[in-house]
């Protein structure tokens, strides 16, 4: 079995949602392709349909204001208008522009969230439809979005993850694999990405030292913006680091640290649920739990870049043997899914950061999943900002616990997970 390697735990993406919002960007980006090829007439149409998972999360997740972007010829950290921006555009000239022509393009009219569950081989669904002069179809063309926002059908460059360093999927043979080489799990990951795609560790590490980057813009970004969200939410995070600022030097609180990953991890969260740039870890759902922790961590023990990038590879080979269990995720809410993973990578990747050994990482890493499924198994979460500040703080218990001893399980945290999803 194959992992995801660590350039797709941490992507490059638009908030909410990695497959109801990327995704639903690059399936527009692939079909604008195919309709290139498409013989131009003034009285075209196009008929976005989305089905199944996307007709219950998509308009809440902005689907179709990431799809017309796709359409439009939006490139992600490219292009001068933001998504929102550019799809008010085309919502106002009710067109669309490609290779310099003009196809006539209502979202109120041409833009479907249809709930019927009749002709769908995959949960999540779109379909495109254009439409000829006297409505005579021209071309049908389906895509199918997996959890991970890779995209398959006509004209993608999506594929599956190719192998890995060894074959090794589980825990429990990398860490075995590490003991009798004397590798750190850093250079362990590293070394397998070194071999998956032929470039060097600096290539690597500077991938890294870049995603990081993004990761504090984020934070940054987050704590300067004030407004309202897309949910009618007024933006938190300003607030509450002015706050923070003003009184923390005169608490006598143990809690500091977990108040300053709560407000870096508030100010991503929004502006995930604002539909910005961010870097997803390893989905947009959970993308504030691990820089939210790490940047605390940064501050608190003035930690290199370096070995920031190294906590990023722990968490990212975390995900990596998380998500393995795709089909068993997709049963559960993705926000859960979301939480669940993101406590898991923070926990790991903190934990190295703090004590790098395996044992340790593991254990952090079994006791966050063990918190996070229990805590959403019986709680239900609408609210990205919450779901996240309450994984991060999970993270950081999970930190503590481990450092006092505490285990949850012998075994390692992968199949930790696996017994609990599938039990």
């Amino acid at each position: 079995m194959s992992l995801s390697s660590i350039f797709e735990v941490y992507q490059l993406a638009h908030g909410p949602s990695l497959p109801y919002t990327t995704g639903a960007l690059k399936t527009g980006q692939y079909f604008r392709e195919v309709l290139i090829g498409v013989p131009y007439h003034p009285d075209n149409r196009i008929i976005v349909e989305f089905l199944g998972n996307f007709s219950q999360y998509g308009l809440n997740s902005l689907s179709h204001v990431a799809l017309v972007g796709g359409l439009a010829g939006y490139i992600a950290g490219e292009n001068r208008l933001s998504l929102k921006n550019l799809f008010e555009r085309i919502e106002q000239s009710r067109s669309l522009m490609i290779l310099n022509k003009s196809w006539g393009f209502s979202v109120g009219s041409d833009v479907v969230f249809s709930k019927s569950k009749k002709d769908i081989a995959h949960p999540n669904t779109i379909r495109f439809h254009v439409l000829g002069p006297n409505e005579k179809i021209l071309l049908q063309a389906e895509y199918i979005v997996s959890f991970k926002g890779l995209v398959s059908g006509p004209g993608s460059r999506d594929a599956e993850p190719g192998s890995t360093l060894e074959q090794l999927d589980n825990f429990s043979q990398i860490m075995e694999v590490c003991s009798t080489q004397d590798l750190s799990l850093p250079a362990y990951v590293a070394s397998a990405e070194r071999i998956r795609h032929s470039i060097s560790d600096e290539q690597i590490y500077e991938h890294l030292e870049n995603t990081w980057q993004i990761m504090q813009a984020s934070i940054s970004n987050g704590l300067d913006n004030t407004g309202t969200l897309p949910d009618g939410q007024s933006r938190q995070a300003a607030m509450m680091h002015k706050s923070l600022n003003h009184q923390i030097r005169t608490w006598k609180s143990l809690g500091a640290e977990q108040l300053l990953v709560n407000v870096n991890v508030q100010a991503i969260a929004e502006e995930i649920v604002d539909n910005q740039l961010i870097i997803t870890a390893p989905l947009c759902e959970s993308a504030a739990i691990l820089p939210g922790l790490l940047y605390m961590i940064q501050g608190k023990y003035s930690t290199s870049s370096k070995s920031i990038c190294d906590g990023l590879l722990v968490g990212g080979l975390v995900a990596a043997l998380l998500l393995k269990y795709q089909e068993q995720l997709y049963t559960k809410p993705i926000l859960s899914s979301a939480s669940t993973i993101g406590a898991a990578m923070a926990a790991a990747a903190g934990m190295f950061l703090i004590q790098p050994s395996m044992d340790m990482i593991n254990q952090a890493a079994n006791i966050a999943i063990k918190m996070s499924y229990e805590r959403t198994s019986k709680e239900s979460f609408t609210e990205l900002p919450v779901m996240s500040i309450k994984a991060a703080n999970l993270a950081l218990n999970a930190i503590n616990l481990a450092q006092s001893d505490y285990r949850v399980t012998d075994l390692a945290f992968d199949t930790y997970f696996k017994k609990l999803i599938e039990h």
